[in-house]
């Protein structure tokens, strides 16, 4: 009986060296180039989607622009206008008056952000990417209508559609 109980603890005890073993050198190494592949393949993709996802943001905040505009038109029902130089790559807005447009200019101005590469107007079915381009909200709630595209990063861009009956500005979906 003695010498069964015996047995069964040295059984017992080498089992549990073969368990405590652990990995060879090999196996680590394996691991690890197979992690730097994967890592590899990923990494330039996200990189990319950082940038392309700051331009939506981007976009998205001068469409808010452009809406805020109409809304502001419609409730002080005035004629409210927004001008791009695309050029300078400012945009400005504010309320149409003559004579504080030959003096300042609109109102408010915003840069536009470094992630939007370039800005084209579309006119009469031609794209142009230099010069100011101006967009009228009327006091009950239309537009003069136009057409804008903004070039991302990677061949990404956007197109921003103003409705002249309506004024509604549509923000259509990336282009690649």
């Amino acid at each position: 009986m003695m010498v069964e109980l015996k047995l069964c603890i040295t059984r017992y005890h080498r089992r549990c060296d073969l368990f405590k073993r652990g990995f060879t050198l090999i196996e680590m190494l394996l691991v690890l180039v197979i992690l730097a592949g994967a890592t590899s393949l990923v990494l330039p993709n996200l990189s990319g989607l950082y940038e392309k996802t700051r331009f939506k943001a981007e976009v998205r905040g001068i469409s808010a622009i452009f809406r805020q505009v109409r809304n502001k038109a419609i409730i002080e029902k005035k004629i409210f206008c927004i001008q791009i130089d695309l050029d300078k790559r400012i945009l400005k807005y504010g309320p149409y008056d003559r004579a504080l447009l030959r003096k300042n200019g609109l109102g408010s101005s915003y840069e536009l952000p470094g992630s939007i590469k370039r800005i084209s107007y579309f006119a009469e079915g031609k794209e142009y990417f230099n010069g100011k381009v101006w967009f009228a909200f009327y006091s009950f709630g239309s537009s003069g209508g136009g057409e804008l595209r903004f070039y991302g990063p990677k061949r990404s861009a956007f197109d921003m559609t103003l409705k002249p009956i309506t004024g509604a500005v549509i923000l259509n979906e990336e282009r690649t």
